[in-house]
């Protein structure tokens, strides 16, 4: 072969959510050596940013992703010191600063050469794959988030108006399944309380406070994704197949149907669709748990990484909005004392599936994958809050708890893994 790209092989980190912030650069602890040196050693680590890196430049949401991130420049310069070269900035934090703290948080991104995709001035910019150059082939990302607060969501560009900045979002549809008996009842409920609001609705059919109720046998939640904004990123896929020797696509999600360690089935299916499309691995986020993993059509699907570094309370400023949410003076409270609300109120935060998770490597030959590594981390939970959320390699007894719950995750999938030397092996 005239190239070492011609031989389709490479490695992939793949990490979960990164909400850094504070310098890694500062640590020497042989645990977190360790994952730093996995992270540099792949030809592309990818994660996802789901913080924005600004000054202040932005004004602040009426709408927040949850919490208003506000991360020091050197944060950039952070990301590419750990090994990281590739990233999704589709989540429902981008927007957290309206347009002003996305663009900071590119010119701040841009300055470090790091590759990044899901958000754009507009929909087609949002939507468009980023490139990464490598010795071993060229890389393609697309990103995509399906929990968008109001507003961020990037709109589409006409002739006669500019479009709207935001994330490439995946819109969805869900229903709820009930026994047919239950149909009147909702239907009862609602006029009662004067929230009828569809006259035309069918026999077996309810319209309530916003969500559809249809009879069945097998009650529950089902979910579908939107099919205009799956087939944008079928195409999407499909062309940059054509532009790059490898193809990934990052999906950040937080919506789930019957426990949060399952995945909707709206996820689950655009996952599917993706490797279909051609793309070579589905990377997922946003639950901040670890999901299963997914072997399809002989190509991973990563369904949730968790988090990979948990730094976010430890915020300088934040908006007037925050305080109010907890019940808070607005003009005398301090960040602390709404981080320490937000602790109190949040019982996930308090779990431990927050605190511990993987990474993955996945290497690849012929284009074809070969192996998937799962390396167990755990991030600190019972540390101060001005230490914990970084990534420490787990070992022993922690190691392999950390891949057991994993292994259960991913059985329902028909994923086997074995804990063998303190990972993970994927049976393929």
């Amino acid at each position: 072969m005239l190239y070492e790209a011609d031989k389709r092989n490479l490695s992939l980190i793949a990490a979960g959510d990164a909400l850094i912030g504070h310098r890694l650069s500062i640590h020497n602890e042989e645990r977190f050596r360790f994952v730093i040196d996995r992270i540099r050693e792949a030809d592309v680590s990818f994660v996802n940013l789901e913080v924005l890196i600004h000054s202040f430049e932005g004004f602040p949401a009426q709408h927040s992703g949850g919490n208003y991130m506000a991360m020091p420049p050197f944060i950039a310069e952070e990301l590419k010191w750990a090994g990281f070269n590739l990233l999704s900035r589709a989540n429902n934090h981008a927007m957290d600063y309206s347009h002003g703290g996305m663009v900071a948080t590119s010119r701040y991104l841009d300055a470090q050469g790091l590759a990044y995709s899901g958000v754009g001035e507009n929909l087609a910019k949002a939507r468009a794959p980023v490139y990464l150059d490598t010795p071993k082939g060229r890389v393609a990302l697309l990103s995509i988030c399906s929990t968008c607060p109001p507003g961020s969501r990037a709109g589409q560009q006409r002739p006669d108006i500019q479009g709207r900045p935001g994330v490439n979002g995946l819109r969805h549809k869900k229903r709820y399944v009930v026994p047919a008996r239950e149909i009147g009842t909702l239907r009862r409920i609602a006029n009662s309380i004067g929230e009828s609001d569809n006259a035309e609705e069918k026999p077996d059919q309810c319209n309530f406070l916003g969500h559809e109720f249809v009879s069945g046998e097998k009650p529950g939640a089902y979910s579908e994704p939107d099919e205009s904004d799956l087939q944008a990123m079928v195409k999407g896929i499909e062309a940059a197949r054509r532009q790059a020797d490898f193809v990934f696509v990052s999906i950040h999600h937080h919506e789930h149907d019957e426990t949060i360690e399952i995945p909707s089935q709206f996820v689950q299916t655009f996952s599917r669709k993706c490797i279909d499309a051609g793309a070579h691995a589905v990377i997922g986020h946003g639950a901040h748990i670890l999901q299963g993993i997914e072997i399809y059509s002989g190509y991973p699907i990563l369904y949730s990484l968790g988090n990979f570094l948990y730094q976010s309370q430890t915020i300088d400023y934040l908006p007037a909005e925050v305080y109010e949410k907890h019940g808070l003076d607005e003009l005398r409270s301090f960040p602390a004392d709404a981080f320490d609300a937000r602790i109190q109120g949040r019982a996930l935060l308090r779990d431990s599936r927050w605190w511990e998770t993987v990474f993955a490597r996945c290497d690849f030959e012929a284009g074809k994958l070969t192996t998937v590594i799962l390396h167990p981390v755990e991030l600190g939970q019972h540390t101060h809050r001005a230490q914990h959320g970084r990534a420490m390699i787990a070992r022993d007894e922690k190691a392999e708890q950390i891949i057991q719950d994993l292994k259960r995750l991913s059985l329902p999938f028909g994923t086997k893994i074995d804990f063998k030397d303190e990972v993970g092996v994927v049976n393929l």
